[in-house]
């Protein structure tokens, strides 16, 4: 009768164990799959950087070429 009870409890937590172990399998997956996404997020916050940086060299040309532009002695025909 003991030795019964003791293989039903055994059992039970035989099943809880497998039950937490694809619990487990499924948060690593998951987790695997945020990293991922973690990934690409950064990697399109480096794009949208360089992008950055590349519109405020062309805005600091375009406004030295047009300080340069103003700057320019007019000249007159007549």
């Amino acid at each position: 009768m003991v030795g019964a009870l003791l293989a039903a409890v055994g059992a039970l937590l035989a099943a809880i164990g497998a039950l937490l172990a694809a619990v487990g399998a499924l948060l690593a997956a998951v987790g695997a799959l945020l990293a991922a996404v973690g990934a690409i997020l950064a990697a399109a916050g480096a794009i949208l950087a360089a992008a950055g940086a590349l519109l405020a060299v062309v805005g600091a040309l375009l406004t030295a070429v047009r300080v340069s532009l103003k700057q320019r002695p007019k000249l007159h025909c007549f």
